[in-house]
Order: structure tokens, then C-alpha cells, then sequence
């Protein structure tokens, strides 16, 4: 899961990248020309360019084939097929609510700065948007890799060592990253010192968003994970690509009435989030060991169940 999520930074980074170098291109141009489809204006040349290589992935992805379950058994359960994940929410609705809670909060922050990010170089630091593009492209590339695949190897490690809480301990290390560099990014009064920031704000969000796909598997038994990681899009999706960066337009606009003050504006909006993620990972640790323990004890059984029939 944690080399699965690079794939998040890469795209954010190389599209920022790629922008930037699209933009350094037309230069003060109003309007570019492009094979195939001809004129339009050149802040609309880098959307063309971006996503073109997406057609080629989806006539890629005809060639692949879905690896076959090893575990093959279906969950029972009357009142249709989201009756037994309903079930599990409701036998340990604490851990679930932790562990999306968490999910939910990781996203808001991550992608409020992924969508507002740019503007702040711009608004307060005075970059240009072409240099935002060549600088924090490979700034939120790099570290957003180096985060997801240290969440990985951390998740397992933890795993291995036998703690009860297992993987929901890797967020608790995001949340300090984030409450630091949020106040370095929002404070800086330079470019470099403003990168810095969003580095360790980009590595640490690699770590958290990461680290959600592993925490549901390991409470979730295997017929049901596919509902529980789809619920958890549900949440992040809603909230971290929907509110958030409305929300951090509407505190702009209407509370501090300056597009200027975004970057009070981010301070304002995120470190409270941070703070209810911090929570619910301090808080949620029992919940979620007991749902584990329960599934671990669940598995064996089949495992036994399985074995005495066989022999």
C-alpha cells in the first residue's frame, strides 16, 4: 500500500512540474497552439498537456487482470450485501469511527494544501506561477514518495514487533510533522524557507495517507474490504476534496476579507483539524486493538474450521 499511494505524489508533483514548464513555455502568450486541437488560451494548454498521458493509462489498464482471492469465502449476512459490513461498524463502531476520523482529517489537510498550495506561493511569497511549478513539483514528488514508502515499512515493522494497536500507531507521527509545518509554511517569509515546510508537510502526509488502507485491512475481514476502503473514499472524498478547500475560500473571503491572508487563513482551518486527528489517533488506540485481536481470533477459527474439514 505504501508503493500504491506514491503514485498520489507523483501525479501531484509531475502535473505541478509539467505545468511549470508549460507555462515558462508560452511565456506571456495568451494562446497556444496544439496539434489536433488548435487554439485556446494558454492557461488551458497546460490542462490539454497534463492530462493527455490519462488516455493512454486507461487503454493500458485493458491489458491488466485482477489476481485471483486466495480467500474465497463469503461473509453471511440477511438484508443484502452492505448488511455485514454494517454489522462490523456496528460491533466496533469505535475503532471504525477512529480509524475514519483519522483517514478524513489526514485527507483535509493534505489536499487543502495540494489545491491551495500554489496560490500561497504566489499570493504571499511573489513567485511566479512557472517557477511554483518547477520548484514545488519535485519538492511534493520527492518527499510525498519518501513519506508513503516509510509509512509502509514502519506499518510492518510494528506489525512484526507484535504491538496490539499495530498499524494505527504510524499516524501518530503525522500529526506532530503537520502541527510544525504548518506554522513554518505559514510564517515563512521566503521561498526556500516556505519549500522546507511543505517537504516535511508533504512527507508527513505521505506517512498518514498511506498508512489508512493497511489500518482498515487489518480490522476488516477479507469480503468486507472492499466496502470499508470505499467508505473511507467516501468520507475523505466528501470532505477533504469538497469542504476544505471551500472551507479555506470562505474564511479568506469572509472572515479576513483579503486574498492575501490565505496563509492565516490555512493556519486557521487546519491546525484544528490536525488537533481532532491527534485526538482520535490517541483515543482510538484500544478500540482498534480489540477489533483487531477479534479478527485475529476470527481467522484462526477458519483456519482451524478449514483444516479439520480437509483432513
Amino acid at each position: 500500500m505504501g508503493v500504491y499511494n506514491i503514485a498520489n505524489y507523483i501525479g501531484i508533483g509531475a502535473s505541478l512540474l509539467i505545468g511549470g514548464i508549460v507555462i515558462s513555455l508560452v511565456g506571456q502568450a495568451s494562446a497556444a497552439t496544439l496539434p489536433l486541437v488548435g487554439e485556446v488560451a494558454s492557461w488551458k494548454a497546460v490542462f490539454f498537456v497534463v492530462g493527455a498521458p490519462g488516455l493512454l493509462v486507461a487503454l493500458w489498464l485493458f491489458t491488466v487482470r485482477e489476481i485471483p482471492r486466495k480467500q474465497t469465502g463469503r461473509v453471511q449476512g440477511a438484508g443484502g450485501v452492505f448488511a455485514p459490513f454494517f454489522i462490523r461498524l456496528r460491533q466496533h463502531p469505535r475503532a471504525y469511527l477512529s480509524v475514519y476520523t483519522v483517514s478524513t482529517m489526514t485527507a483535509f489537510v493534505g489536499l487543502t494544501f495540494a489545491v491551495w498550495g500554489p496560490s500561497f506561493f504566489i499570493r504571499q511569497l511573489g513567485v511566479s506561477p512557472a517557477q511554483v511549478g518547477l520548484h514545488l513539483g519535485p519538492v511534493t514528488a520527492i518527499s510525498g514518495v519518501l513519506g508513503s514508502l516509510c509509512s509502509g515499512v514502519l506499518s510492518d515493522w510494528l506489525v512484526r514487533r507484535g504491538h496490539p494497536a499495530g498499524r494505527f500507531l504510524v499516524p501518530l507521527i503525522w500529526w506532530p510533522i503537520a502541527m510544525v509545518a504548518l506554522p513554518v509554511i505559514g510564517m515563512a517569509g521566503s521561498e526556500a524557507v516556505a519549500l522546507a515546510g511543505t517537504a516535511a508537510l508533504t512527507f508527513g502526509s505521505g506517512i498518514g495517507l498511506a498508512s489508512v488502507p493497511p489500518m482498515i485491512q487489518d480490522i476488516t475481514p477479507n469480503r468486507l474490504r472492499g466496502q470499508a476502503t470505499a467508505t473511507h473514499f467516501i468520507f475523505s472524498g466528501l470532505l477533504g476534496m469538497g469542504v476544505a478547500p471551500t472551507l479555506i475560500a470562505l474564511v479568506t473571503d469572509h472572515v479576513f476579507h483579503d486574498p492575501k491572508a490565505l496563509s492565516a487563513s490555512l493556519l486557521t482551518v487546519l491546525l484544528p483539524v490536525t488537533a481532532i486527528g491527534l485526538a482520535a489517533s490517541l483515543l482510538g488506540r484500544g478500540a482498534y486493538a480489540a477489533a483487531r485481536r477479534q479478527l485475529a481470533d476470527e481467522e484462526r477459527a477458519a483456519i482451524s474450521r478449514s483444516e479439520g474439514v480437509r483432513s
